[in-house]
């Protein structure tokens, strides 16, 4: 029975198996890359949308998941969007989204308005 590779052992033959890549195939393995990415960061801000009760904070309705975002109540840390980009952790993005509520872009924009110009208007 083969010994498991560690960590580095693994990463330095990844890194040799891509230099001797063609480039065509390169190509093709920083895309499978990123779309396995893109893939877990929707499924992750799914994941929080459905954790946070699925409707804006404020007006009360469901959205398309595109038109929900996370709004600090606290001391805002991290981004959130670009946890998710990023690939973070669930356990930090989770960690994050507990500060936050949800809502929708059109209320999300208007409590910034409010903030910043009028007071009175949310």
């Amino acid at each position: 029975m083969r010994r498991k590779k560690t960590l580095e052992e693994q990463n330095a033959y990844n890194r040799q198996n891509y230099h001797q890549m063609s480039p065509e195939r390169k190509t093709e393995r920083v895309r499978e890359i990123k779309d396995s990415q893109k893939r877990r960061s929707i499924k992750n801000k799914l994941r929080l949308i459905k954790e946070m009760g699925g409707v804006c904070s404020k007006c009360k309705k469901a959205y398309h998941p595109a038109a929900m975002q996370f709004h600090h109540v606290g001391k805002k840390t991290k981004n959130i969007s670009l946890m998710l980009s990023q690939g973070a952790a669930w356990k930090k993005l989770k960690k994050e989204a507990d500060q936050c509520i949800l809502l929708c872009a059109n209320c999300h924009h208007i409590l910034h308005y409010a903030k910043k110009y009028d007071a009175s208007i949310a």
